[in-house]
């Protein structure tokens, strides 16, 4: 079996990253306030759950999964509460800095970060007013991705959706 840093989903993530990095170069902190699709999530919380992987200690994580009794989404905005008390600046760093990290949350591989960075990149973009057309080896392989497992019809429907780049840009999603 290959190892999974050998991946070529590897340089797609590491692309998704930077250009998001880019698109959020001129954003200031105000316009992070802005409200996104994902619940009660701003701009903000969205780009402070694509850099906890780099930000949170895995110790850290997993005592947190045993507090909330496996509660997957109850961690993430745990996390995302927290860490959007950093400046807007510091985040967008982060990103930058871990930009061609190959973290992936142990028993999976590649699939999964390029699916995060795709697909909430976008959920940003929405919430900015921004636009990008999601390159189509991305959308294939999160769709791909998304389309396994017994809710995989729903999913990859609502993917493409959020990977929809008119859709983003005119903030219809």
């Amino acid at each position: 079996m290959a190892d999974k840093t050998e991946s070529p989903l590897w340089n797609l993530i590491e692309n998704e990253r930077r250009a998001l990095v880019a698109d959020l170069a001129e954003i200031d902190e105000a316009a992070l306030a802005a409200p996104t699709a994902l619940d009660d999530w701003t701009a903000k919380h969205v780009l402070a759950h694509l850099v906890m992987p780099f930000l949170v200690p895995t110790p850290r994580f997993l005592l947190e999964m045993v507090r909330r009794r496996g509660n997957l989404d109850a961690v993430n905005r745990y996390f995302a509460d927290r860490l959007i008390q950093r400046p807007a600046d510091d985040l967008v760093a982060a990103l930058a800095e871990h930009a061609d990290s190959r973290w992936a949350p142990p028993g999976t591989g590649p699939a999964l970060p390029l699916t995060e960075i795709a697909v909430h990149g976008q959920d940003l973009r929405a919430a900015l007013g921004l636009g990008r057309d999601v390159a189509l080896d991305v959308r294939t392989a999160v769709l791909d991705f998304a389309g396994a497992g017994k809710d995989g019809v729903a999913r990859r429907a609502d993917h493409l959706r959020r990977l929809d780049a008119a859709a983003v840009s005119a903030g219809s999603y």
